[in-house]
C-alpha cells in the first residue's frame, strides 16, 4: 500500500468516523463544527513535497471564526484563519517531536530510512493518530463551545513553543541533521548560545536524542560526538 493510500484510509477509517460522532461536518480534509458565536476549523494540511523519498506529510490545523468573519464557503474558511490557527502538535506530549511516524512539519507516512524505502504498517500509523487525538487532542477540543474559548486555549498552547523542552528537543533535532560535517559546528555553537542551553541542560536527556535519531531518516546516525565537540569549543 502507498503512503497517500494509507493516508486516505485514515482519513475514511479514522477521522471522519471521529470527527462525525463528535458533531464536526465535513467535505474531504476539512472539518467544522457550529460554536455558540461561530465555528472551529479542522484543516488536513499536506505536504507539498509528498513524493516516494520524502513519504506523505501532513499536519492538521485547528482555527475558529465568528459567524461574520466567515468569508467564503466554511469548507474554505482555513485558508483566512492560517495566521490565527494552531497545529496539533501544541497538544501532544513534547510537541510529537518523540513520537515515531512524525517530523518538524507533523505526521510522515513511509519516506526512505538509511535510502532504502520504509513501509511503516496502515495500522501502526491508524493506531497511532487515533491515540494522538482521542487522548490528547479532542478531550481538550471538545471543551471549546465558543471563539473565546479557542483564543484562550491557542493561548496557553502556544507557550508550550518556548519552554526549555521545547528547545531542547529543536536543539537535538538540527544537531542530528547538522552532524554530517564539522563546518556546521559554528551554527551549533550559536545554537545553544540562542536558547541559553547550559551544557547540563544538553547533556541530561540525550535518552531524547536517541529517540529522535530513531525516527528520523537516518537512525543509525549518533550525535552525541558531534554535540560533545560543540561543547568542548
Amino acid at each position: 500500500m502507498k503512503a497517500v493510500e494509507k493516508r486516505d484510509l485514515l482519513v475514511k477509517e479514522v477521522l471522519k468516523p471521529m470527527l462525525k460522532e463528535a458533531g464536526f461536518k465535513t467535505k474531504r480534509t476539512e472539518w467544522w463544527k457550529e460554536l455558540e458565536d461561530g465555528y472551529l476549523f479542522i484543516h488536513m494540511k499536506n505536504s507539498h513535497f509528498n513524493g516516494e523519498v520524502t513519504g506523505c506529510g501532513f499536519c492538521f490545523q485547528i482555527s475558529a471564526s465568528y459567524r461574520d468573519d466567515v468569508r467564503d464557503k466554511l469548507e474554505k474558511q482555513w485558508i483566512n484563519n492560517q495566521r490565527k490557527c494552531i497545529k496539533e502538535d501544541a497538544f501532544l506530549p513534547y510537541l510529537g517531536q518523540l513520537s515515531p511516524n512524525r517530523d518538524s512539519l507533523g505526521y510522515r507516512i513511509d519516506g526512505y530510512r538509511n535510502y532504502k524505502p520504509a513501509d511503516v504498517p496502515a495500522e501502526e500509523i491508524l493506531t497511532q493518530i487515533r491515540d494522538d487525538f482521542e487522548t490528547y487532542i479532542m478531550p481538550q477540543i471538545m471543551q471549546i463551545k465558543c471563539v473565546d474559548d479557542f483564543d484562550k486555549m491557542r493561548t496557553e498552547l502556544r507557550k508550550k513553543y518556548d519552554t526549555k523542552e521545547d528547545k531542547l528537543l529543536r536543539y537535538y533535532s538540527a544537531m542530528h541533521t547538522m552532524s554530517c560535517s564539522d563546518d556546521n559546528l559554528p551554527f551549533a555553537i550559536q545554537m545553544q548560545k540562542q536558547f541559553e542551553l547550559t551544557a547540563e541542560d544538553i547533556r541530561a536527556h540525550y535518552d531524547w536524542l536517541a529517540i529522535i535519531a530513531k525516527n528520523s531518516e537516518f537512525p543509525d546516525v549518533d550525535a552525541r560526538p558531534y554535540i560533545e565537540k560543540a561543547l568542548m569549543m
